[in-house]
């Protein structure tokens, strides 16, 4: 059987497109606020944030049972 190598890479589409869109922005290309220029790394953030959030209150009910 063939065992899949899964390298887990630290760069995902919205930090892509972070540098796309910051990249743009400083060849003024756009003319967006700043911070809808980092709007999608903000996102992915966020979104690491509240897994780490659920995770942590899913620990302590259960520890508390």
């Amino acid at each position: 059987m063939k065992q899949e190598n899964h390298n887990n890479n630290n760069i995902n589409y919205m930090h892509i497109l972070t540098i796309v869109f910051v990249t743009l922005k400083l060849c003024k290309v756009i003319n967006w606020n700043w911070i809808y220029v980092i709007m999608p790394s903000l996102i992915s953030i966020g979104i690491a944030i509240f897994i780490i959030v659920i995770v942590l209150i899913v620990m302590v009910v259960s520890k508390k049972m």
